[in-house]
């Protein structure tokens, strides 16, 4: 094989591996309380501010923890951003290409 196409490939790679890298969503400091369950009897007291949703891609290395920690940070993240500090999960649901996480956003004492 030629040279340059074999660097061709070696940089392609590379860079594949660093933007995935670079695309994970962070936890917030504010974001930092927030729990995430599924048990209502969790949220059953508190007051209810709105739904939200997220669907992480992953095209590269399939379904794996990266995704999920991703998806779930960025659930977080808008929770706290809304006056909230439970995330309850009401669809959870994955495949090697992405996860989706559905959930209610609650206050709570």
């Amino acid at each position: 094989m030629n040279r340059t196409i074999i660097h061709m490939i070696f940089f392609i790679i590379i860079s594949t591996m660093v933007y995935g890298c670079s695309t994970c969503n962070r936890l917030n400091r504010n974001a930092m309380d927030v729990r995430v369950t599924n048990d209502p009897n969790v949220v059953k007291d508190c007051e209810y501010i709105q739904s939200i949703s997220k669907k992480e891609m992953n095209f590269l290395s399939g379904l794996n923890y990266d995704t999920l920690e991703s998806c779930t940070n960025d659930l977080r993240n808008q929770t706290a951003n809304l006056g909230g500090n439970i995330f309850y999960i009401v669809t959870q649901n994955g495949n090697p290409a992405y996860v989706y996480m559905k959930g209610d956003v609650y206050k709570c004492k």
